[in-house]
């Protein structure tokens, strides 16, 4: 952190002010002040480069004089749903259809629909699936090119996500009608199989999400986390508890997750965010980041990139989470006394001691005092909260507060 101090100019009516500012804060934000419109769908990386899909089109992110910004991708000024990064180009999921953006062209048409998503399978990279506002396509790389392999008979419901098991069967998400699962689905004859609320699932979305090598899902009403659950002859679904020792107690508020390449799964739950580690028995311990400071409460996406940092794609933006720096914001910190006056404003301490070994003194005329403090965290200082207690004169802590001062009166002489 560092400090500087402001004088008054011609043109500034200031007369003396402290600025401060963070160095190497654990969050960055991007939103339309550093060039990005719009809610960001997806985020991937692309021959070294950060692209991220909004609601306003695909934007790339640079480098420039003034800092870190993005610059709108030419040629993509609609919704954008999906991201992926092939050899053969980025590849871009929107309304119209889907887009190679190295070559800047439309290569799978879709009048009057969205392609929600762009998945990749692990066993066969040549195959690619399509979910869509009404289906499920293919697409075969042929001779060096993406081409229509046709669509899957039978879905009919908007895909939201796709995810691929350790059995090979995809997993798909909807907007509203539940799960859908494939099996041998570049067969003749694939195998669907549709599963709703008579199987335990909500109403609402649901996302599929891969995690410690299986398939759970994401939703937005209900108990939130679900995992399939198999016994006595029938098939269904119950709720996912394996975070629930980490949330707000009576809430399972997880919006989203994402798990990266050491096995951490990244949390994004407004107050209670933070990352699972991987223990050795099998379960997690848990570490709060820095997301819980911020004023995310949706996320659209979460992309945990290899060695690098978290991204959170939301409503209005994009926030940046260095894995290394985010630190346990609830944690205590060290707080400052900033200011120390008097009952009639009088300066007794302004945040600077000459002799820190010295015990400041002042005379009991002055036993009204108010004390101003502040906690070095300037990320969302409106999030910090803090209690006071005055050793000798209360008898226990205040509570909580956003309040950053203290008057205390009828002071004793102390000793």
């Amino acid at each position: 952190m560092r400090w500087c101090r402001m004088e008054r100019t011609p043109i500034s009516p200031l007369h003396e002010a402290e600025a401060f500012f963070a160095v190497a804060a654990p969050v960055t934000y991007f939103d339309k002040t550093t060039g990005l419109a719009g809610a960001v769908n997806s985020v991937s990386r692309h021959r070294g480069r950060l692209y991220a899909a909004t609601s306003l089109g695909v934007y790339s992110l640079v480098s420039a004089a003034e800092g870190a910004r993005f610059m709108p991708y030419p040629g993509i000024s609609r919704e954008c749903w999906s991201l992926l990064s092939t050899p053969q180009g980025l590849l871009a999921g929107c309304l119209g259809g889907l887009y190679n953006l190295d070559d800047q062209q439309l290569i799978w048409p879709l009048s009057g629909g969205h392609v929600h998503e762009v998945y990749r399978t692990r066993g066969d990279t040549t195959l690619l699936y399509l979910g869509l506002t009404e289906g499920l396509a293919r697409m075969r790389l042929r001779a060096g090119r993406w081409r229509d392999a046709g669509r899957l008979d039978g879905v009919r419901e908007r895909v939201r996500s796709i995810i691929e098991d350790a059995q090979g069967r995809l997993w798909m998400g909807t907007r509203s009608d539940g799960v859908l699962r494939v099996e041998a689905a570049t067969a003749d004859e694939p195998v669907l199989t549709r599963f709703g609320v008579e199987h335990g699932l909500p109403t609402g979305w649901v996302h599929a999400r891969a995690l410690a090598g299986r398939v759970t899902f994401l939703s937005d009403v209900g108990d939130g986390l679900f995992r399939m659950h198999t016994g006595s002859g029938s098939v269904g679904f119950v709720s996912d508890t394996t975070f629930d020792a980490f949330l707000p107690q009576g809430t399972r508020s997880i919006n989203d997750l994402t798990e990266d390449e050491q096995g951490r799964v990244w949390i994004s739950a407004g107050d209670a965010s933070g990352v699972a580690l991987p223990s050795d028995n099998g379960g997690y311990t848990f570490v709060p980041t820095a997301l819980r400071r911020t004023t995310l409460r949706d996320a659209y996406v979460m992309v945990a990139e290899a060695g690098g940092p978290v991204w959170v794609g939301q409503a209005h933006g994009l926030i940046r989470l260095d894995t290394a720096a985010s630190l346990d914001s609830s944690t205590a910190e060290t707080v400052w006394i900033r200011r120390i006056t008097t009952a009639n404003d009088s300066l007794l301490f302004d945040g600077h001691r000459t002799r820190p070994d010295k015990v400041p003194l002042w005379p009991y005329r002055h036993n009204a005092l108010r004390f101003a403090f502040a906690a070095p965290r300037f990320d969302t200082p409106e999030r910090t909260q803090y209690r006071t207690w005055l050793e000798g004169f209360n008898d226990h802590w205040t509570n909580w507060s956003e309040e950053t001062d203290k008057e205390f009166t009828n002071l004793s002489e102390g000793q």
